[in-house]
């Protein structure tokens, strides 16, 4: 789906719109990414970001990002178990990869983002010097 790939991160509009919106401080609603989302729940379309189904969900998303933007911004990029209570921290390893910003190493030893898309791009507008 558009909203999320492209031959490199910086070029997706998930990135661009996280980006517009902390650096160049672009309302959520002026982002493509949003009124992507926004169009595609219009059209009928299921499980376009995050679980929204209405605008309302969509805006509540961007809420949630901020919060996350702003953790980011005092804290750095923690790992997600490092996030957790101590007593949630037994959970399992693969419990907290599926949130945690993952990467493969393709065959010509290219770096490809697996997941974490939204975490690496609000790590980029932070211009954080290293996420784990």
């Amino acid at each position: 789906m558009d909203l999320y790939y492209a031959d490199r991160i910086e070029e997706g509009l998930l990135y661009r719109a996280i980006e517009s919106h902390f650096v160049d401080d672009v309302p959520w609603e002026q982002t493509r990414f949003v009124q992507r989302v926004i169009e595609y729940l219009e059209y009928g379309r299921q499980n376009v970001w995050q679980g929204c189904s209405s605008r309302e969900d969509v805006f509540a998303r961007c809420r949630r990002v901020e919060e996350i933007y702003r953790s980011m911004r005092r804290r750095g990029c923690l790992s997600y178990r490092e996030l957790m209570p101590p007593s949630r921290r037994e959970e399992g390893f693969l419990r907290f990869m599926e949130n945690e910003i993952v990467v493969d190493i393709g065959r010509g030893g290219e770096l490809l983002l697996v997941s974490g898309k939204h975490r690496y791009s609000i790590a980029r507008a932070l211009e954080l010097d290293e996420i784990p």
